[in-house]
């Protein structure tokens, strides 16, 4: 577990404003309300309006004569304010973006001067209500050029954020945010998007069709956000309005359209980069300002080849098909959905339930593929996910908002063989070629993370406090890859031992051996308690505090390896945070520092379990000199996936253990 100990300072203009980050799919509109004579109003009703879901929702002023209205559904708004003896007010075009904070000052006329103000938006609002430093990524900026359909490499688009894009649907990697690598914690609509195993990694991908903005928090984010050392990126899906409104289209590329790929041979074939994307969604009322609905579909079939550096000499060589010189056809077949229903159940309670999903089927893949690792070492990538989410939005009084949000993700992919991959041992001839099996079939990882989160928002005078916490169980199923291996030092041995004269001619032999599953469970759990305070109308003060407990999965006390026997908890983890926002005219100053905690990896603890020194799960390592160690091309018993001949002939004649593409 990492801590991190962070302050910073920064001053921006109006125009470059950062969003606020104080609710994770939501917006905020808040302000003062005041006389001719700058005297505040107090008991002013100040109502907010969505035009196009006709939401409206209602606070007075307290006796400072500020108002805040939590938790607002992000589009687009009207203010409307009223008091006795003072004309109304009526404010339009209001923009409201996940986790924004648009700040609405309203100066209220005597009656007897006018009988209503009414002032059209265009410009951002001065925004000095947050103290933190993100950003978020509009619909309209995703219109940008994305060849890889695959809208985490959005995160790159961040200020203060580095890494390397991911031409799949998978994460961009070594992401640089805060000094930290990789250490991101992805979210869908506000709850958790993180695989609990490894650093920074989705759990469900996503198509970029149904996403409204992307909420980024690069800096010293509220108590209300946890579990990373790093930044926050939440993916808020789009909703239905009461404007009937859909989208199709059908994206396509064909090989003549790409360049040959830089580490392609010239003499090899340019292999097929052809791609074809389709997608459809729409969205609109069932019942007038109520019920609605969106409903988005996408498939992209996409051919991926990587290169092979082995030269088809090479390849004839060592008695493989000239094919294997050849680019790994790597390819992808993915199908995204997504239902969403947004249900206005009556004035004071609002409903959002989501279910969307995914299915990729990727042949010809690998962790390591292509330059010096040929086809036979590739496998079928098989991928699935599937989440059910709703939010529940409370409104208890005109000064206190319940949100509540569950979501249950499921995760399910394996490494399988296919017609490509080869059988018997896997060969390594270092600085030559890799081939004759793949070391990662048989893997298969399912996880199961139902996750609930409580936030409620109280707003006491010129305080606005926040309490809340979360609960995660995640619930972790793995099979780890078994193989074999053989490493020769040059091709002259690997030929020898493949001819029989010297059966013993290579270097080292490793092969994992066993029962490689393993099931199980962590809970990861926080609280927080923060309060955002105005002592002046430009001054925004946020402090509170965070407490994170990460409970990993039970040790086994007969473990013959000491540090599998007990797993500690670690139950210190406190996170004070503190900001402050000040705005001077057209600037807006902003400082902060905060601890920050970022969770395990939960591999490290399945990894314990499994090696913990029983002989259920081991790995044999052994080299030629030793007498019980086996001669090629066998295995030791129990390698189910051995296939074994001691004839030369029959070996030869399969070139290679059955490794050719069928």
């Amino acid at each position: 577990m990492k801590t991190s100990f962070i302050w910073g300072i920064s001053v921006l203009s109006v125009a470059g404003i950062a969003r606020a980050q104080t609710a994770a799919i939501n917006g905020e509109i808040a302000g003062t309300v005041v006389d001719a004579s700058d005297a505040a109003i107090a008991g002013a009703t100040v109502s907010a309006t969505n035009g196009a879901t006709g939401y409206r929702q209602s606070t007075v002023t307290t006796l400072e004569g500020l108002y805040r209205l939590p938790v607002l559904p992000i589009g687009e708004y009207s203010v409307n304010v009223s008091a006795n003896g003072f004309a109304g007010y009526e404010r339009d075009g209001i923009n409201l973006n996940a986790g924004s904070v648009a700040t609405v000052n309203v100066e209220l006329q005597l009656q007897s001067v006018t009988t209503q103000v009414l002032v059209s938006s265009g410009v951002p609002v001065v925004d000095p209500a947050n103290t933190d430093v993100g950003s978020t990524l509009s619909a309209n900026a995703q219109n940008l050029p994305l060849v890889s359909r695959n809208p985490f490499n959005f995160i790159l688009e961040q200020p203060g954020i580095s890494g390397h894009s991911n031409t799949e649907f998978g994460v961009p990697r070594l992401i640089d945010a805060n000094g930290f690598l990789d250490r991101v914690n992805y979210q869908l609509d506000g709850s958790n998007n993180v695989e609990s195993d490894r650093a920074g990694i989705r759990l469900l991908p996503i198509s970029q069709t149904w996403i409204q903005e992307i909420q980024e928090v690069s800096n010293d984010f509220a108590p209300e956000f946890g579990n990373t050392v790093g930044t926050v990126s939440n993916s808020v899906t789009r909703s239905g309005t009461n404007y009937l409104y859909g989208e199709a289209a059908y994206l396509f590329r064909r090989t003549p359209m790409s360049a040959r790929p830089a580490l392609l041979p010239s003499n090899q074939p340019t292999p097929e980069v052809n791609v074809d994307a389709g997608f459809a969604d729409a969205g609109g009322p069932l019942i007038k300002d109520r019920l609605f609905f969106f409903g988005g579909y996408e498939h992209v079939k996409r051919d991926l080849p990587t290169p092979v550096t082995v030269t088809p000499a090479t390849v004839a060589t060592l008695g493989l098909p000239a094919n294997f010189a050849n680019a790994i056809p790597f390819s992808q077949n993915v199908t995204f959905f997504i239902g969403k229903m947004d249900w206005q159940l009556s004035s004071k309670n609002r409903l959002t339930l989501r279910f969307n999903g995914h299915r990729n089927d990727s042949p010809y893949n690998s962790s390591v593929i292509g330059g010096l690792y040929l086809v036979d070492r590739t496998y079928d990538f098989l991928d699935r996910s599937y989440a059910g989410a709703a939010q529940l939005v409370s409104i208890i009084s005109p000064n206190a908002i319940n949100e509540l949000r569950f979501q249950v993700p499921y995760r399910n992919e394996s490494q399988d063989r296919f017609s490509a991959t080869g059988s018997g041992p896997a060969i390594s001839i270092p600085g030559v070629a890799n081939f004759g099996n793949s070391l990662d079939v048989g893997f298969r990882f399912e996880e199961m993370t139902p996750e609930i989160n409580e936030n409620l928002s109280y707003n006491h005078r010129s305080h606005a406090l926040k309490f809340g916490g979360s609960v995660r169980a995640i619930r972790d199923t793995e099979v780890q890859a078994t193989a074999a291996l053989y490493t020769f030092p040059n091709i002259a041995a690997f030929l020898a031992a493949v001819d029989g004269v010297n059966p013993r001619a290579y270097i080292s032999f490793i092969q994992t051996l066993g029962n490689p599953s393993m099931r199980y469970n962590s809970l990861f759990s926080g609280v927080y308690a923060q309060d955002t305070w105005k002592p002046r109308p430009n001054i925004t003060l946020t402090y509170g505090i965070r407490y994170d407990v990460y409970k990993p999965p039970t040790a086994i006390e007969s473990s013959p390896f000491p540090y599998s026997r007990k797993f500690r908890t670690d139950k210190n983890n406190l996170a004070p945070r503190l900001g402050i926002a000040v705005g001077l005219g057209k600037f807006v100053v902003r400082a902060s520092s905060g601890i920050f905690y970022d969770p395990f990896q939960t591999d490290m603890y399945r990894l314990a379990l499994l090696n913990n020194g029983t002989p259920s799960f081991f790995a044999f390592a052994t080299t030629p000199q030793l007498p019980f160690a086996p001669t090629f091309p066998n295995v030791l018993p129990g390698f189910h996936r051995a296939r074994t001949s001691a004839s030369r002939a029959s070996t030869r004649s399969v070139r290679i253990f059955r490794c050719c593409i069928q």
